[in-house]
């Protein structure tokens, strides 16, 4: 997904997007190539093992992913929250997924 205007420059459109989501928890950063993932890749990177994908649409409204754009527009997440997240999904006991799980439903409400 991309926020092109054609009459504006890469920029601007990053800034028109940012201002957008300014109440977001994390808003979004500009970010270099190497610490940048598709949706669709951060999304294969978060399957669990039982095959089921992760929305990282969700993720990133609560502020578990960090949305970010490259300088010529194109959006995406960063690489170490991915990361971040794959480490936290590993190394998590029941009870801190049952009150993440519980906090996502009253986020959603």
């Amino acid at each position: 997904m991309r926020f092109d205007d054609p009459e504006k420059s890469p920029e601007a459109n990053i800034r028109m997007a940012q201002r957008r989501r300014r109440f977001w928890r994390r808003r979004p950063i500009v970010a270099d190539e190497a610490d940048f993932m598709t949706f669709t890749d951060a999304s294969k990177a978060l399957r669990d093992a039982r095959g089921t994908g992760s929305n990282v649409g969700l993720l990133i409204a609560r502020g578990l992913l960090q949305n970010c754009f490259l300088d010529d527009g194109k959006e995406g997440v960063t690489a170490s929250s991915v990361a971040t997240e794959i480490e936290w999904r590993e190394t998590a006991s029941p009870w801190r997924r049952f009150t993440r799980t519980l906090g996502g439903i009253l986020n959603w409400l």
